[in-house]
């Protein structure tokens, strides 16, 4: 397209200039995409604004804003001008001749901090002017002013605290207390960790005061489990328990063998019971459960092991019948 306006430059030492000047953020990221499709002498730099935008991560308009901004700044010169809309521009890197605005630098040519006036820069940098602002200015326009708009909030009301959520325990620290059943609804002191900052002044620092939970079943306190057998200890929904466990009659604790010298007839049972294979004698066990239920008989082991083996004994007919 003729004649340069201004000195034309290698590519890079036009990014060098480009990183050590005080331009936009933005500004600089299409710069530098820009400058990637250009020789290395800084000509034939072409590429279409869509491309351009899609690779700086910014909009088509603000691309093309850009680059009438590095135009005006003397920063590149159209070599030649699309013919359609398809046909990108392309453009010559260059450096401002003289009668151009003077760009500002952010650093000197030794990399160290500058002011606009090419004295050391000291202290915190104010942020360089955003695109359509420079533009304006290029422009011979004046840069949009949008201050704050001033409201007057003085009557707005004052938005009032939401109220704490109720707690089962205001006294608490919100360490794990453990709880136990009660009958009473009176409240029962439960150890917890020590070293709270809310306890009372006079308070034990190890003991907190803990809200009483109500007993389930009253027949029940919480404490030890009685002595037990092992039909006891079978969840009541298994095949084997067909109703709630009652108390045994035999001591807790005492083997079978003791159990058997002690009571003939309960040895002479289970000597009939072990005679068998153990899919019979436990057949015989559930039998003699399920008559023991209808008769009204508390289940415990003694009780079931004599009624199976006299089941196991009984007359054919008899066994029938029942």
């Amino acid at each position: 397209m003729g004649e340069l306006k201004n000195q034309a430059t290698g590519n890079y030492p036009w990014m060098v200039y480009i990183r050590r000047s005080d331009l936009a953020q933005q500004i600089k990221a299409v710069a530098f995409v820009l400058a990637t499709y250009a020789d290395a002498d800084g000509s034939n730099a072409c590429v279409g604004q869509k491309r351009l935008a899609d690779e700086a991560i910014c909009d088509e308009r603000y691309a093309r804003d850009t680059l009438d901004a590095l135009e005006l700044l003397g920063l590149i010169e159209v070599t030649r001008r699309g013919r359609s809309a398809g046909d990108a521009n392309t453009y010559q890197l260059t450096m401002p001749g003289a009668g151009l605005p003077a760009i500002p630098m952010r650093r000197d040519r030794d990399g160290n901090p500058v002011n606009a006036d090419g004295s050391p820069h000291i202290g915190k940098r104010a942020k360089p002017p955003a695109l359509r602002p420079l533009l304006a200015l290029l422009k011979g326009g004046t840069p949009p002013d949008r201050p704050m708009p001033d409201v007057d909030r003085t009557g707005n009301p004052v938005p009032e605290p939401e109220p704490d959520a109720p707690v089962d325990n205001p006294d608490g620290t919100g360490n794990p207390v453990p709880l136990r059943l009660v009958e009473d609804p009176e409240l029962t002191d439960e150890y917890r960790q020590s070293g709270a900052g809310t306890d009372p002044g006079d308070a034990d620092p190890y003991r907190q005061n803990s809200g009483a939970v109500p007993a389930k079943f009253h027949d029940r306190t919480g404490n030890g489990l009685p002595p037990t057998n092992l039909y006891q200890l079978l969840p009541t929904t298994s095949p084997q328990v067909t109703q709630s466990p009652t108390a045994d009659d035999q001591a807790c604790g005492k083997p079978d063998e003791v159990l058997a010298e002690e009571d003939p007839e309960l040895a002479t049972a289970r000597a009939v019971l072990d005679a068998m294979r153990p899919a019979a004698a436990n057949a015989w066990h559930v039998v003699a459960r399920r008559e023991l239920e209808a008769d009204g008989i508390p289940l415990t082991k003694r009780s079931v092991e004599i009624r199976a083996a006299e089941l196991a004994t009984r007359p054919a007919a008899d066994t029938a019948t029942a």
